[in-house]
């Protein structure tokens, strides 16, 4: 596809460098320990105040998710490395519209969002270069709530997207008998 369309195609990686994201965590584990202390303090000289109760119960939390965070990080470190591979997908694009033909990303780190990501990045990139148009492509066309791919659909929705429905798929045979043969063939 990139031989083909040359500049006009673009694989994108999203990926993430765990190091980074675990020095940052800590550096919010950090920010919140100290703003622990600070409410602890605050206690010490008015403990019934109903106000700084709150701010500790709801501090407390945060610090318990941020620690359980770095926990989730750094056994993806030791499993996976310090970077991951989150998602991948191929853009073809002219001066009317990008088209997002086809992605794949690794179910494990979805929480890492690398789709979400890799969408916005060539949202920005239609916006910046005038295309005004972004096609996700592809749905089923079944928008009922046991829809095969009703992940796909929300997760396109989530962009503010407008669903547009064509015709479809059909087959026009030029020479029926022998399309006939052909299926019977296939056992269709």
């Amino acid at each position: 596809m990139q031989k083909m369309y040359g500049d006009q195609a673009q694989l994108k990686l999203a990926y993430i460098d765990l190091n980074k994201l675990l020095a940052s965590q800590k550096e919010n584990e950090d920010s919140l320990k100290n703003k622990l202390k600070e409410i602890e303090t605050k206690l010490e000289e008015s403990p019934n105040s109903k106000k700084n109760k709150n701010k500790y119960n709801q501090t407390s939390q945060q610090l318990k998710s941020q620690q359980k965070k770095i926990k989730e990080t750094n056994y993806n470190i030791e499993n996976y490395g310090n970077k991951v591979d989150l998602a991948a997908a191929l853009y073809i694009f002219n001066n009317h519209e990008v088209y997002y033909l086809s992605s794949g990303s690794n179910p494990t780190f979805n929480p890492y969002m690398g789709a979400y990501r890799l969408q916005w990045e060539m949202i920005k990139f239609a916006k910046e270069n005038n295309i005004p148009r972004y096609n996700f492509y592809g749905i089923t066309g079944d928008f009922s709530d046991t829809a095969e791919d009703k992940g796909v659909q929300e997760f396109k929705e989530g962009f503010n997207a407008n669903v547009e429905e064509y015709i479809g798929d059909y087959i026009k045979p030029i020479r029926p008998i022998l399309y006939n043969v052909y299926k019977k063939i296939l056992g269709r």
